[in-house]
């Protein structure tokens, strides 16, 4: 396959397009970003001094049908001082196409082959020069004034990992509903079991000078490479939490999210194997704890499962009893035990609340690890 890269270096870049300046939406797109555009930040900071490079990366593979929802998001932020790379895997869809078409106002992008979106991201913030970094996936958007926010923060702590609420969306149902960080330790990541703590990647933004320390992402994983990567940057950066909801997060059946929800839990796994560091006796209950993690999954109300479900409690059953007194145990089963043709008619209930705020944190079970 031929590949594809073009950088594109001008002092133009620091000054925002505005809506007028972007290639006209298709007649049937209207709201943001398509004919509505964000506040635009006043040139200079409230106390004076210059907006800090934030870099953005959209790392993308055969995303062509929301590709160019997601780049308005990004470019039609007014951001003053914005770099931003679109990062492709070679797509063969029309991606490069609409890369083209807003190639003028993005600082660079690169359409070839790679080893999967860790891999993407790798060679995105390698060429990334920005203050701040993150990233949105070819399939999310970023909300209205969500870098300038993103920016405040940044200044207030410039040494902290940033997290802000995410809006998860389902245009084919109609569903959507907020989630809102919390609790973003190295203990509870280990245990995600325990639903003690919350966070969702499109609202997380780091500084350069973190990147540079923790090293690149893990390529070995496909799923959790970003939660890897956190684990290791909490070790050196404290978190700070924004209220303002920064980006919107997309359900559809393509998505690893839903397509390939049943494989994450071997990467949890592994991660887990990695750094959990606990006596050899007590891993039959945490094998127990992945399987009623598998359970999870499989009974999420977005991709009902319920006989995988109930295969998935039974063998943390086996795997060891301790595992009844785990709360989450109980609510899966009980939702696992539920009629299918009732889950079937109150999914819609369960996922048409919006902007649901996540539940804060509380203690659910005295199962230890």
């Amino acid at each position: 396959m031929m590949t594809t890269h073009t950088s594109v270096q001008r002092d133009e870049l620091s000054t925002p397009p505005r809506l007028t300046d972007l290639p006209a939406p298709p007649p049937d797109k209207v709201g943001w970003p398509w004919t509505e555009p964000a506040p635009v930040p006043s040139t200079i900071m409230p106390d004076g001094i210059s907006w800090p490079r934030i870099s953005v990366v959209t790392p993308s593979f055969e995303q062509g049908q929301f590709l160019e929802e997601t780049m308005r998001s990004v470019l039609l932020q007014g951001y003053p001082n914005l770099e931003y790379w679109v990062v492709d895997g070679g797509s063969r869809d029309g991606s490069l196409d609409i890369i083209k078409k807003y190639s003028p106002w993005l600082t660079g992008w690169i359409s070839e082959p790679d080893r999967g979106q860790a891999h993407a991201l790798n060679k995105g913030f390698a060429m990334c020069t920005g203050q701040l970094l993150g990233w949105i996936n070819s399939d999310d958007l970023l909300l209205p004034g969500a870098l300038p926010a993103l920016a405040l923060a940044y200044r207030q702590n410039p040494h902290a990992l940033l997290m802000g609420p995410v809006q998860n969306f389902d245009t084919q149902h109609g569903f959507s509903w907020l989630v809102t960080p919390k609790n973003v330790t190295q203990p509870a990541i280990l245990r995600p079991w325990h639903h003690n703590f919350v966070w969702h990647q499109p609202g997380f933004y780091f500084p350069r000078s973190v990147f540079a320390q923790v090293g690149s992402f893990d390529e070995s994983f496909r799923y959790i490479f970003d939660q890897d990567w956190l684990y290791r940057a909490l070790t050196v950066a404290p978190v700070q939490y924004l209220t303002q909801p920064l980006a919107k997060f997309r359900y559809h059946p393509a998505s690893k999210t839903v397509a390939e929800a049943s494989h994450w839990a071997k990467e949890d796994e592994i991660f887990i194997r990695r750094y959990l560091n606990i006596a050899q006796s007590d891993w039959p209950l945490v094998q127990a704890a992945l399987e009623v993690r598998r359970a999870e999954i499989s009974l999420r109300a977005y991709s009902l499962n319920r006989k995988q479900g109930v295969i998935h409690l039974m063998n943390a059953l086996r795997t060891n009893r301790k595992i009844i007194t785990l709360r989450l145990f109980w609510l899966l089963t009980a939702k696992a035990i539920t009629p299918h043709r009732i889950m079937v008619y109150l999914r819609p209930f369960y996922l048409r609340q919006k902007f649901r705020q996540v539940a804060p944190s509380r203690p659910v079970s005295k199962m230890n690890p």
